[in-house]
């Protein structure tokens, strides 16, 4: 994607219109020169942690998995003196997935991945987001109009862990209706959002 910004008004210098466009539309001309595109810019860093190469190669493997059986599949991601390892590699089932979130003697846990099936895009999952509460980071994998996406959100540094999970299922249980208005405020509030790919 690249980012066009437009100004209005000429007066007011301050005053853009921003408008997103897709280097990847299947209508685009130049679409094979432009498939990678996306990902050599997007950062590989979350917060302390860097995303290795065999990391992202692994969570597309993952993700293409989810294409071909439809279900979800994730796994945990510990760290030792900030280098990741995958631990506990899992699958679910078409809306669900228990990741183990347990590391080896010595490791944290960091963060973990996991899949979205088709038709259910790129949004956190009030479980999901109610899990990121309690790591540095999370990510997910899933299809976007047939190409595969992964993207992270990042505890920002000053969340409490508790109001973060109290503010996404008061009292413990979720309210689908509430939340779904009220993602991206939550999502604002307490992470910040990074595309891997």
């Amino acid at each position: 994607m690249r980012l066009i910004a437009l100004k209005r008004n000429l007066r007011q210098k301050s005053e853009f219109d921003i408008i997103w466009l897709d280097d990847d539309n299947s209508n685009n001309n130049n679409n094979n020169n432009n498939n990678n595109k996306r990902e050599n810019y997007m950062p590989t860093k979350l917060n302390s942690y860097t995303i290795q190469d065999n990391i992202i190669d692994k969570m597309k493997t993952i993700l293409e998995q989810t294409k071909k059986d439809g279900i979800e599949h994730g796994f945990d991601l510990c760290s030792k003196d900030n280098d990741l390892v995958i631990r506990n590699i899992c699958e679910g089932d078409k809306c669900h997935i228990k990741l183990v979130k347990k590391c080896e003697k010595g490791e944290i846990l960091a963060g973990s991945y996991h899949t979205h099936p088709k038709g259910t895009l790129g949004s956190w999952s009030p479980d999901d987001m109610h899990g990121a509460c309690e790591e540095d980071f999370s990510c997910l994998g899933y299809n976007w109009y047939g190409k595969g996406r992964i993207k992270c959100i990042v505890r920002k540094s000053d969340t409490n862990t508790e109001k973060c999970k109290e503010d996404i299922a008061p009292g413990g249980r979720y309210n689908i209706q509430s939340y779904a208005s009220r993602y991206h405020q939550l999502l604002n509030k307490y992470f910040k959002q990074v595309y891997i790919t």
